[in-house]
């Protein structure tokens, strides 16, 4: 296979692109990951050009949307946008757990990146809701962290403190969330303790940074101990 993928790479043809078609969605994943991993754009490109075509045939629209993820991220921020709606487009009527939610993030993210915070709000609302209709618990507190920064930005910290919050406690779920999922659960510490003292709660902002010194002491985790002590200073 890495072969393959390295004629793909550099002697891109006709008779290659036939010869991707055939691989294997799996395959297609790999090869786009890792491309997008060393930044390799060229073959990226090239690749969602192979999983678009591929999906096309196949009448794949799931697959189709997963390339255009792709294209999201190399296009500008514009052209991205068209990509991301066009997930949404393709996907509006599809049973699977992500869709459409997954577009509106992708919107809600480009136009955070802008500096288009209304605009990135109303998309992450949409997708927020959208999973809660789903019952997607996984992109519920992926978006509902968000909503939170982007609440914060506006100043209420009121109505971020309690996504912050939902997000934990939907972690809490998690079979030994603490370890398992131990880089999210230093994130929402982290955004836990700072969100109070923006509230001035400082008994609330103390207790989450305490975690977090505990925990981070435990990871011997220096760089995300040291911003907890820069909190509880």
């Amino acid at each position: 296979m890495a072969l393959v993928g390295l004629f793909f790479f550099y002697g891109y043809a006709q008779d290659n692109e036939i010869i991707a078609t055939s691989w294997s969605y799996d395959q297609i994943h790999n090869l786009e990951s890792k491309a997008l991993e060393n930044e390799d754009h060229e073959s990226l490109e090239r690749l969602v050009q192979v999983h678009v075509k591929k999906a096309a045939a196949e009448h794949n629209v799931i697959e189709k949307a997963r390339a255009f993820y792709y294209k999201t991220i190399l296009e500008e921020t514009m052209p991205a946008l068209i990509y991301a709606d066009s997930i949404i487009l393709i996907t509006k009527t599809s049973p699977h757990p992500n869709y459409p939610a997954l577009g509106y993030a992708l919107k809600g993210h480009l136009h955070y990146q802008a500096g288009n915070f209304q605009l990135a709000l109303n998309n992450y609302l949409e997708a927020y809701n959208l999973s809660l209709k789903k019952d997607n618990v996984e992109q519920q507190r992926e978006f509902a962290l968000a909503i939170a920064a982007i609440r914060n930005i506006y100043g209420q910290h009121y109505a971020a403190a309690e996504l912050y919050n939902k997000s934990l406690n939907i972690l809490k779920t998690k079979k030994d969330f603490e370890n398992t999922y131990y880089e999210d659960y230093i994130t929402l510490l982290y955004n836990l303790s700072l969100t109070h003292l923006r509230l001035h709660a400082v008994d609330s902002a103390r207790y989450y940074t305490n975690k977090g010194i505990s925990k981070t002491l435990e990871f011997n985790d220096k760089a995300n101990l040291q911003d907890f002590i820069l909190l509880d200073a």
